[in-house]
């Protein structure tokens, strides 16, 4: 997959769909806990630069892969949609 946990968890499933410049990765957080996390994005994979803002669909806030990272804070069961475009 072009995109991985820096720790790999059981509870974090993710998924990534691209056409030619854009991705979206969509990450559910299947456990009680809040997770911090950390993606190892491969940029080239997907067709993207390797610094590229985004927004996270649910919340409305803006996202941003920095040198092949994607991080952010997901709740207890709870779920993101990263959308670069």
């Amino acid at each position: 997959s072009p995109v991985q946990p820096a720790v790999p968890k059981k509870h974090l499933l993710i998924s990534v769909f691209s056409n030619p410049g854009k991705a979206s990765v969509v990450v559910l957080n299947d456990s009680d806990a809040r997770e911090n996390l950390s993606l190892t994005v491969d940029t080239r994979k997907l067709g993207l630069e390797n610094t590229r803002g985004g927004t996270e669909l649910i919340s409305g806030k803006p996202c941003m892969i920095r040198s092949g990272k994607l991080e952010s804070e997901i709740g207890p069961r709870g779920l993101e949609i990263f959308l670069f475009d």
